[in-house]
């Protein structure tokens, strides 16, 4: 009996779509990425009495297919806690089990399925993160040049806090050699808290800025007041970008 058929009597029970493919199986796994297709796994002979499982990179086909291109050093940091939790390597946008036995390769190919897919949504999130960050930026731009012109305007600043240095969305030039420091922020987790984290420390600093405030977009309907509220607490003020530049702001031009 060939090592298809074994493979097929083994899978059978579990996944209902085995396809074989040369030297390698193709199976269909239950999982879905976040675009709704199907987790394809790979599995191929390594040795004698060894499998490697991998995704072959499918999960980074997804995200081209959304016209998403991340940097390897981005979607390598949004690996690393899925690695750690699911024991599965992964490299340049693949997902692996190496040299797995006869008996875990059912449990493997279930882990190689599950970090694609877990990858694949954190790797949506965070484009969804950045475009809706680029969209409140661009609001925020559009806002402060028509209260203080476009020379008094400058974007991806560096403001020095109490312990580090920073770079935020924009900086305005003030009377006075003073200025206003904005930041960009989104209603995630990985936007909230660094935020926060980086305008209480430039809080603290000596020279710190005349103003700081945090440009958001649909604080009455999307945020929630605890995560306002953490925000606020940093020093700076709200601003909702869909409501236009608070008077107390424009007045400083």
């Amino acid at each position: 009996m060939s090592n298809h058929l074994n493979v097929a009597e083994l899978l059978s029970p579990v996944f209902s779509g085995i396809e074989s493919q040369g030297d390698a199986v193709r199976i269909q796994t239950h999982c879905l990425y976040a675009d709704g297709q199907g987790v394809v796994v790979t599995l191929f002979r390594s040795g004698a009495n060894s499998w490697v499982v991998t995704d072959a990179g499918d999960g980074w086909s997804v995200l081209r297919d959304h016209f998403i291109t991340p940097s390897p050093r981005s979607a390598a940091k949004r690996a690393d806690a899925i690695k750690c939790n699911l024991g599965v390597s992964y490299h340049e946008g693949e997902w692996s089990v190496e040299c797995c036995s006869h008996d875990q390769i059912i449990g493997s190919i279930l882990l190689v399925a599950n970090a694609s897919q877990a990858w694949v949504e954190k790797m949506f999130a965070a484009n969804a993160v950045q475009g809706r960050a680029e969209a409140v930026e661009e609001k925020l731009h559009n806002m402060l040049k028509d209260a203080f012109g476009e020379k008094r305007i400058e974007r991806g600043s560096r403001v020095r806090g109490l312990n580090k240095t920073y770079e935020v969305s924009t900086i305005v030039a003030l009377p006075r050699k003073q200025y206003a420091a904005f930041e960009v922020v989104t209603p995630f987790m990985a936007s909230i808290y660094p935020a926060y984290t980086k305008f209480s420390d430039i809080s603290h600093a000596d020279k710190k800025p005349a103003l700081m405030a945090m440009a958001l977009e649909g604080i009455d309907t999307i945020w929630k007041s605890d995560d306002l509220a953490l925000l606020q607490s940093s020093g700076a003020i709200l601003i909702d970008v869909d409501k236009g530049l608070p008077r107390n702001i424009a007045a400083l031009a």
